[in-house]
């Protein structure tokens, strides 16, 4: 037998071996595998130990390291779909590419193996999982979407790189606005960030989270770990979407911990109603963002999250929920390209109409910036 068929034979083995030891562990060993091969085949030991097409498949399959390439391009953004398609998302632009040296199996195997060492459930029944990911020495959120709901083949694995860099208030706005926003920490107003995706609402919040007295205590709820809480007396809270372990079941919670402020990482969906709730019975200093295109849309996206998710909501004229939302919510920043464009002081409502104190940028640089468009 020639010894491209003895390797082939071989990687055969090994990777027959090695789903059996799947289905009982994740924690799958290279040197254990060959042991068992080597003596239930009668193949010599160090005949295994240093094939090369082994080890390739073992390191790419259950090491990941077909990934490694593309997080050293420093993307903020990488999307594999199908083993094959990859965009790299940059801060500025879209590169795309085709994977390599990887089968649509085994690009399988490795997701599917990457879910199960970082304790996700992720199958047929359960096709959609977002985590943190520690991948060679960087901090991502993963979010995985099994072949079971896209109609192909292939699984999809989308990373979003967590900036690991320390922003300061004074990297998003000049010295007078970083006054006003250490003013609204210390007298502990509700403050939303809102901003697009990649916008830099997160670092902006972490920014905001630096400034807040060391003495208090915090409880930070979370579905994956991306606020920097350098407080010694904090306590994190992460949901995983079981039965009482969902944002809206910690929000719960966390009045029961006798918190000095809460930081809501970002409000999606359910968990909008017993925060604003929370708020609404005197519990103040809350941060959080949420997804909105301008400071004063996302008063209208909490309003609308509030009436789909409050099991009273169909009941409660949209009027009344929206003089909820504006009556707790003090401040709201609007965030793009990793600047503050937008501040506004919410005061109340007129029926569906916001009241606000436009303190940045002000009325007048507003008015000054419009003269300047119209003689352009």
């Amino acid at each position: 037998m020639q010894n491209v068929d003895i390797d082939t034979y071989v990687r055969k083995l090994f990777i027959k071996k090695f789903k059996s030891f799947m289905e009982k562990t994740h924690h799958i060993g290279f040197e254990q595998i060959i042991e068992e091969i080597s003596y239930e085949n009668n193949i010599e030991r160090d005949s295994l130990i240093n094939n090369e097409r082994i080890i390739d498949w073992y390191e790419n399959v259950y090491n990941q390291i077909f990934l490694k390439k593309l997080t050293e391009l420093n993307a903020n953004e990488i999307i594999i779909n199908n083993a094959r398609e990859i965009c790299l998302i940059f801060h500025d632009k879209k590169e795309y590419y085709e994977l390599e040296g990887i089968s649509i199996d085994d690009f399988n195997t490795s997701l599917e193996l990457l879910a199960y060492k970082s304790k996700q459930e992720w199958n047929y029944s359960s096709p959609f999982t977002s985590f943190h990911l520690e991948l060679f020495g960087c901090s991502y959120r993963c979010s995985l979407v099994n072949n079971s709901i896209k109609g192909t083949k292939g699984h999809q694995i989308f990373l979003r790189k967590l900036s690991e860099s320390q922003f300061n208030l004074i990297d998003f706005v000049n010295s007078d606005l970083k006054e006003k926003f250490q003013e609204y920490i210390d007298t502990k107003k509700n403050i939303i960030v809102a901003g697009s995706t990649g916008s830099g609402k997160t670092t902006f919040l972490n920014s905001l989270i630096k400034e807040i007295n060391p003495t208090e205590h915090i409880v930070c709820l979370e579905d994956t770990k991306e606020i920097s809480l350098q407080h010694k007396f904090a306590t994190r809270l992460l949901a995983n979407g079981n039965t009482n372990k969902e944002m809206k079941d910690y929000c719960s919670y966390a009045l029961r911990m006798s918190p000095d402020r809460i930081i809501l990482g970002e409000i999606r969906s359910q968990e909008v109603v017993p925060m604003v709730l929370a708020m609404n019975t005197g519990h103040n200093g809350f941060l959080t963002s949420i997804h909105a295109n301008s400071a004063t849309d996302s008063l209208n996206r909490l309003a609308l999250l509030f009436s789909i998710y409050s099991e009273t909501g169909s009941n409660i004229d949209y009027e009344h929920i929206y003089k909820l939302i504006c009556s707790n919510i003090d401040i709201v920043v609007f965030v793009k390209n990793k600047r503050v464009s937008e501040i506004i002081e919410v005061i109340g409502c007129e029926k569906n109409n916001p009241i606000y104190n436009q303190v940045y940028p002000s009325l007048q640089e507003v008015s000054q910036l419009s003269s300047l468009q119209y003689l352009a």
